[in-house]
């Protein structure tokens, strides 16, 4: 099963796409934050940056309503792609969201968002 559910901070207003037969895509990215004490008795923090990708319906309602620093939790199934740039192979891994749940509190917002669709 491929499922991810994370946590975190919204790093950048989102980049709504739109094409030509109606579909949508919304691209963001999403910070996740970690706290651990090392061998050594110091606080680490490790921030992990996650690409996301909202499609269809769902990527209206994103991009009307996710601001960069907004704290949300995304549900969806991680794609991997690759690309060539200059001969050599790179990789790159979204998320493919299909449910958010805003965890900023903003009076005219929906608590949660779904998309039954594929994507």
């Amino acid at each position: 099963m491929n499922l991810v559910i994370l946590i975190g901070n919204i790093g950048q207003d989102v980049e709504l796409t739109s094409f030509e037969n109606g579909g949508q895509i919304a691209r963001t990215t999403l910070a996740t934050n970690e706290s651990y004490t090392n061998r050594e008795g110091q606080k680490v923090d490790v921030t992990e940056w996650h690409n996301l990708e909202v499609s269809n319906k769902l990527a209206d309602v994103f991009q009307k309503h996710v601001k960069k620093g907004d704290k949300i939790r995304v549900s969806g199934k991680l794609k991997t792609q690759s690309y060539d740039k200059e001969g050599v192979k790179h990789y790159i891994t979204k998320v493919l969201v299909n449910e958010v749940e805003f965890l900023t509190p903003k009076a005219s917002q929906p608590t949660t968002a779904g998309d039954n669709e594929e994507n």
